[in-house]
């Protein structure tokens, strides 16, 4: 059994896939096949989205979003490793929820149902939110400066505001059923869920430290795998600022290490099998009556995927 070489970006609901652009670079030049598809009709530059957005994602649901990357993970040969930010990050889980990972990594993600709210980090993020967003046709216009006033201020102190990356508006919905509570699938996944790491940085405003804190507590109820790390001195947009090559390589590395006992076990089932398999043809080489008929099954099509399997 191989460990997941393949991995699955999912971006947060005011970007775009080239949110990921030096992720995705860096974990292609360690070997890995990465995929970043766009959000149900986010698959246009951002410059353009910002412009003039697509009026069918004011309508979309987080089960609709969900759907659209089960659809995508489907198709492919092996479960992926999955990391999202944001909203990404709660697609992440849901996704999880539903056996679709090989592990998954959440950065600054916004929590599912269930998670019992930090009192202070929600007042300030609903606050700053509700403070700095434009709604528009059931669209929320998130754009640079409002993650400058959210406190983004390790990014507005390394990139002039031509460097930021352009952001999109985002569904309304998505946002409201996360402030409801609604169950929309995502919980902690029970004891079949794989791996899980959150990760927090403590200046980020959007979905603060003590937010993603209390939403590790929550998951660890899952009874499997569930990790947490802080990333100092890093905001909300901490994959974008300097230094995000240190969070590409933990990432990675707590993946890498994380599928680990999955493949042990698959490998331990298959020589489980493998042996229920040798055991059985014991017992009808014992008792198979006559030798014509043991011949006649060994030159039989089962006979002959039996012994490949064992091979």
């Amino acid at each position: 059994m191989n460990p997941p070489k393949t991995i699955l970006l999912i971006h947060g609901a005011s970007s775009t896939p080239a949110f990921w652009a030096n992720f995705k670079a860096r974990f292609e030049r360690k070997g890995y096949t990465v995929l970043a598809p766009a959000w149900p009709y986010y698959n246009r530059p951002a410059a353009e989205l910002a412009k003039v957005p697509d009026p069918r994602v004011a309508r979309l649901t987080l089960a609709e979003i969900a759907d659209h990357f089960e659809r995508f993970i489907r198709k492919l040969p092996d479960l992926p490793i999955l990391m999202g930010h944001a909203f990404g990050g709660l697609i992440v889980q849901i996704l999880l929820k539903r056996g679709l990972g090989a592990a998954g990594v959440a950065l600054s993600p916004v929590p599912p149902s269930g998670v019992r709210e930090h009192p202070t980090a929600l007042a300030s993020s609903v606050a700053s939110v509700l403070a700095n967003i434009v709604w528009v046709r059931g669209l929320l216009n998130a754009g640079r400066s409002v993650f400058r006033k959210l406190g983004d201020l390790a990014v507005l102190n390394q990139r002039t505001p031509a460097e930021m990356p352009e952001h999109v508006p985002m569904p309304r919905r998505i946002f409201l059923e996360t402030l409801n509570g609604p169950d929309i699938g995502g919980g902690f996944g029970g004891s079949e869920r794989a791996p899980l790491l959150l990760i927090a940085a403590d200046q980020d405003r959007s979905v603060p430290m003590p937010l993603v804190r209390t939403h590790y507590f929550e998951q660890i109820a899952a009874r499997t795998q569930t990790d947490y790390k802080v990333f100092k001195g890093r905001s909300h947009l901490l994959c974008l600022e300097r230094g995000w090559e240190e969070i590409a390589d933990y990432v990675l590395t707590w993946a890498s290490v994380a599928v680990m006992p999955a493949i042990v076990d698959q490998a331990r089932q298959v020589r489980e099998a493998a042996e229920r398999l040798k055991h059985d043809w014991a017992w009808l080489q014992a008792y198979l009556p006559h030798s014509s008929s043991r011949s006649a099954f060994q030159q039989s099509p089962a006979f002959g995927s039996g012994l490949n399997a064992m091979a």
